[in-house]
Order: structure tokens, then sequence, then C-alpha cells
């Protein structure tokens, strides 16, 4: 059996083609080949969500931030219209 730091080097792709030899030979190594596949496709899925988030999260400052300056802008024009 392989060491766990050795597996996880293995690309997917690698980890599927051990998966579908192992099947044939025991069950149970399949399942943990399934499992492994299933949390780096989780890993990843979680980093690209952190990715989006943070990304919302500075668009909305930047939409912050124009709303102030256009609200200034408006205080300013009615400002100067009412003088």
């Amino acid at each position: 059996m392989e060491k766990y730091d050795e597996i996880k080097k293995l690309s997917i792709a690698e980890l599927k083609e051990r998966h579908d030899k192992s099947v044939k030979i025991i069950e149970a190594g399949s399942k943990f080949y399934r499992e492994e596949i299933l949390r780096r496709e989780a890993e990843k899925m979680n980093a690209e969500m952190l990715s989006m988030t943070k990304q919302m999260k500075y668009m909305t400052i930047a939409i912050m931030i124009m709303t102030f300056i256009n609200v200034v802008a408006v205080i300013i024009q009615i400002y100067q219209s009412v003088k």
C-alpha cells in the first residue's frame, strides 16, 4: 500500500486509473480512491467559491464608493441650484 503523501501527489486522472484497476482486485480500495477524488473536487470547488466571494466583496465596496460619490455630487448640484 502506498503512503498517503504519495497518493496525495497523484493527479485526479491517475487516481481514477488506479481506482479502475483496484476495483477488480479489492472493493475497499476503490472506495478509498473514490473518496479521495470527491475530497479533492470539493476542495477545488471551495477554493473557487472563496475566490468568487472575495471578488463580490471588492465589487460591493467599489459600488458603495461610487454610490457615495454620486450622492455627494447630487447634494452639491442641489445646493448650487438653491443658491
